[in-house]
């Protein structure tokens, strides 16, 4: 029993501190950043900008290379060519070229095909290169394989779902010029179909806290700011400076450390907005998170050692190692849910509740607080404002219910640092209401996972009704979490395939 305690306390304690870390970049973020609004705006308006780069004559421009990796996207390509051209318009065509790297096995490549023909005719530079590799490559390898046509001195990144604002690059490209060392710009996503479900408000979550939270602490900090892989304009010498991107599945992650290890920064716009889509179900959702979380095991296993190896200021230095560790604390969450069991098989309690009271006390109350912060800066009145917290507390237990999920992935990218099948997040075309998912191709099976997580959930609920009927309510509240977040994501998922069976779609794309 005295391991088993000790065990517990110990992961308490490292849950405790990762959230301690975040309560402190939430502190520097109230102090000193500004709102990433869902309105495009800036310090100086779209005009002054354009005034200003056209005051020092259009050849004094630039060659800016827009490079859009696609795999199987064919319910958006036409808006991100649409999207693009409208760029390339504002910004000067003769200044620009558009790289499609295509690997997808489907109608897409006639699609694009088509619309590339069409937009060079009317004096677009596209540059469609086909290879067809399908789940056989990742982003990063089509990344690479497009430097070698790239022609610019900068290079755009966007994923297949994205409508950039027509003046991102008048509104960045200059600042990039002024600073030698000034290595890219990250600018802020809104989701167009946010509040299409309960998923795509917890998928867009994701993004709204890093957007209103961390990358302006990062900022104020002076901590690098990371690349979030789209809507990033970057200096083509700083990606061949950093050698350019490695075979991972968190590419921009990957590239964004290696690129502060040699000296680079980056820079933060919360005032240039990109739109984009978020997954409208729980499998294309949990595919996302799995990728994400097998790619950080990945990067945190090639770059931890180097960065604490560095000659870099102790508190950037820490910054990034917590950032490269940041998915360790879904094998923690699992592991708690595994003492609880133990605790439940062996029919006990932990012994020194003063302390792990105070820690789940801590755990319980402190994400709440940059909750409360953001959702307070989503809303517009006390009815949105109770929609967020509601947003706020299904996300949460979301992320409760991935820990075997994201566990597993996370330790696969520990362990296996060439797994390189990247296996895109879905996009729909979704925005508004009336628009459906469920009678489209590029869906996702759920795997064995959701009904491995549903076992769980009914052991810890079992345990919470024996807890409960022996008088040991914290034991008992303190598991709730648990069981709640493995029985809402197993059984979302779940629901959302038994809907796409009802559709006729027997089989889907493998989960990860």
């Amino acid at each position: 029993m005295v391991a088993l305690d000790l065990a517990f306390t110990v992961i308490l304690s490292l849950l405790a501190l990762y959230s301690a870390y975040y309560l402190s970049m939430f502190s520097v973020t109230v102090m000193r950043s500004r709102r990433c609004s869902g309105a495009i705006s800036d310090t100086h308006s779209s005009s002054e900008v354009e005034t200003s780069s056209n005051s020092a004559g259009l050849r004094s421009r630039p060659f800016v290379s827009i490079v859009v990796p696609v795999k199987n996207e064919r319910y958006v390509v036409r808006r991100l060519l649409e999207a693009c051209s409208n760029l390339m318009d504002r910004y000067g065509r003769e200044f620009c070229e558009l790289i499609i790297v295509d690997d997808s096995v489907d109608d897409t490549v006639d699609i694009l095909r088509e619309l590339v023909t069409e937009y060079n005719r009317r004096g677009y530079r596209v540059l469609h290169l086909h290879r067809g590799l399908g789940d056989n490559s990742c982003k990063a390898d089509a990344l690479n394989y497009a430097m070698k046509f790239v022609k610019g001195d900068y290079v755009v990144l966007f994923d297949a779902d994205f409508i950039p604002p027509p003046d991102i690059l008048l509104k960045t490209i200059p600042e990039l010029e002024s600073n030698p060392r000034l290595g890219y710009i990250q600018c802020c996503w809104e989701h167009i179909n946010r509040n299409y479900n309960i998923v795509t408000r917890i998928a867009s979550l994701n993004y709204e806290l890093q957007f209103l939270i961390e990358h302006p602490a990062k900022s104020t900090l002076g901590a690098p700011v990371l690349i979030n892989g789209s809507a990033c304009i970057l200096k083509r010498e700083a990606i061949e400076d950093a050698g350019g991107w490695q075979l991972s599945l968190a590419e921009d992650l990957d590239l964004a450390v290696r690129m502060w290890l040699r000296g680079w920064r980056g820079k933060y716009k919360p005032d240039i907005v990109c739109y984009c889509e978020a997954p409208p179900n729980f499998m294309a959702f949990r595919r996302q998170q799995f990728r994400w979380a097998l790619g950080y095991g990945q990067t945190a296993r090639r770059l931890l050692k180097t960065v604490l190896g560095a000659s870099t200021p102790l508190n950037q230095k820490l910054d990034v190692s917590v950032t490269l560790l940041r998915h360790t604390v879904y094998p923690l969450m699992l592991t708690l849910i595994i003492l609880l069991l133990m605790y439940s098989l062996l029919n006990e309690v932990p012994r020194d509740t003063t302390y792990i009271s105070s820690l789940a006390s801590f755990l319980t109350i402190s994400p709440w607080i940059i909750f409360t912060y953001v959702a307070f800066r989503k809303s517009s009145d006390i009815t949105s404002f109770i929609k967020e917290i509601f947003t706020m507390l299904l996300f949460s237990l979301a992320h409760i219910g991935l820990a075997l999920s994201n566990s597993i992935a996370y330790i696969i990218g520990l362990v296996n640092t060439h797994y390189v099948k990247f296996r895109r997040t879905p996009k729909y075309d979704i925005r508004g209401r009336g628009d459906k998912w469920v009678d489209k191709v590029y869906q996702v099976r759920p795997g064995i996972l959701p009904f491995i997580e549903l076992a769980i959930a009914s052991l810890l609920w079992f345990s919470i009704a024996r807890w409960f009927s022996q008088g040991n309510i914290p034991l008992g509240l303190g598991s709730l979490p648990f069981a709640l977040g493995l029985t809402f994501t197993s059984v979302s998922t779940i629901v959302h395939w038994l809907s796409v069976i009802k559709h006729g779609v027997v089989h889907g794309e493998q989960p990860w």
